[in-house]
């Protein structure tokens, strides 16, 4: 049972895309270091000089702007994905990592923003 378990444990990992890496913006994170390092946590970002702020709650939920959002996981590669009920405005970004900052880039290699993590709730 144990073989078992490992040999469908290998095959996973197998078809598991290979994490992303940039120069400039760090190593792409996985599931379970956004998990460890950013959920329950807040990304912040400064957009046109207007503080920006999204709260990633246990639960699911994305806190933070005028539109109620959803976010989940992308296990088999590692994505974050965010739904707010409408295909033009969700969607699933790789979350690149280097130092406390966190960079969404597109998986077509559009970069959407950099962010900090902020303990806790930052949304104000």
């Amino acid at each position: 049972m144990f073989a078992l378990m490992l040999a469908a444990a290998a095959a996973q990992a197998a078809d598991a895309e290979p994490l992303y890496e940039d120069t400039d913006y760090g190593r792409q994170m996985t599931v379970a270091e956004i998990r460890r390092d950013v959920v329950g946590n807040s990304l912040v970002w400064n957009e046109s000089g207007t503080r920006r702020a999204r709260y990633v709650a246990p639960d699911g939920s994305f806190v933070g702007g005028r539109a109620a959002l959803r976010w989940h996981f992308r296990d088999y590669d590692n994505l974050f994905c965010v739904d707010s009920g409408d295909p033009a405005t969700s969607g699933c970004v790789q979350f690149l990592r280097q130092g406390n900052t966190i960079t969404w880039r597109r998986k077509d290699g559009l970069i959407e923003v950099s962010a900090t993590i902020a303990p806790g709730n930052a949304v104000r």
